[in-house]
């Protein structure tokens, strides 16, 4: 199995939703829908971004290299790094 299919599958209808709720192709239009996007239901759970466009709880793994592969580094959570709330509920225009 391919590891990264939900997440292009996810990439994919997040732009699918923000065009439908855009109602146009115009990138600016396109990237605000992207950036209030709240409750999309994906295939790797739930997919919200904070106003600035940082996702909500999807954490991002960092991995470093040693011994001749990949060792756990730390975990960045978006949402806390710049301390701000995560929203709630899907918001449709």
């Amino acid at each position: 199995t391919n590891a990264s299919a939900p997440l292009a599958y996810d990439a994919v209808m997040l732009l699918a939703d923000a065009i439908r709720r855009s109602g146009t192709v115009e990138r600016t239009r396109i990237r605000e829908a992207l950036a209030s996007t709240r409750g999309l239901q994906g295939a790797t759970g739930t997919i919200s971004f904070l106003g600035g466009g940082d996702p909500v709880g999807k954490d991002v793994v960092i991995l470093k290299f040693e011994n001749n592969g990949p060792a756990f580094f730390k975990v960045i959570r978006p949402s806390e790094a710049v301390g701000r709330p995560e929203p709630q509920d899907r918001e449709d225009p």
